[in-house]
């Protein structure tokens, strides 16, 4: 599966830089790109570096900011 990314490049904030969104983490130091977090992690911050993995018995939820208990039936 493709992974999702978005430009922080045209986007305006302090300084003209907009910080990483929910979900997402900077593609590479120094980079305009940001990448959704992999299946099975989430990164729950603003700016976020890296993503985190999700506990046992979770799993990624809302666009991977968060993890859920897993449905009956499954996992993780």
């Amino acid at each position: 599966p493709a992974v999702r990314r978005w430009s922080l490049l045209g986007r305006r904030g302090r300084h003209g830089v907009r910080p990483v969104p929910v979900g997402t983490v900077q593609a590479a130091p120094g980079s305009s790109d940001c990448s959704q977090c992999a299946p099975g992690r989430f990164a729950n911050a603003t700016g976020a570096v890296l993503c985190s993995e999700c506990p046992v018995g979770r799993t990624e939820a809302g666009d991977r900011r968060w993890c859920d208990i897993c449905a009956p039936g499954y996992f993780s």
